[in-house]
C-alpha cells in the first residue's frame, strides 16, 4: 500500500519525458551534484549541532538519493504535476 503512490507516479512518465531530460543535460548534471554533495555534506553540518540519535538520522536522511514521495505530495496538494509538462 505504501507504494502506491509510486508506482502511480512512475505510469505517468512517457518517452517524450526522457526526450525532455536528455535535452537539458546542464539542469541533470546540477540536480546530481546537490543530491550526492551538497545535501549529505549539508545534512553532516547541521548532524553536529543535534544529539547522536537525531544526528544519526539527519545524516541518513541526508544521504538518501531523491524523494518520490515529495513529488507526490506536491502533486496532490499544490497541483504540482508529476511530469514535466
Amino acid at each position: 500500500m505504501r507504494l502506491m503512490p509510486y508506482d502511480c507516479a512512475g505510469l505517468t512518465i512517457d518517452r517524450s519525458d526522457f526526450v525532455d531530460v536528455l535535452q537539458s543535460p546542464k539542469q541533470v548534471a546540477a540536480g546530481v551534484l546537490l543530491q550526492y554533495t551538497i545535501m549529505p555534506l549539508l545534512a553532516f553540518a547541521i548532524s553536529r549541532l543535534l544529539p547522536t540519535p537525531l544526528a544519526v538520522g539527519l545524516i541518513l536522511v541526508g544521504c538518501c538519493p531523491g524523494c518520490a514521495k515529495l513529488a507526490t505530495l506536491c502533486a496532490l496538494r499544490f497541483g504540482v504535476p508529476l511530469r514535466g509538462r
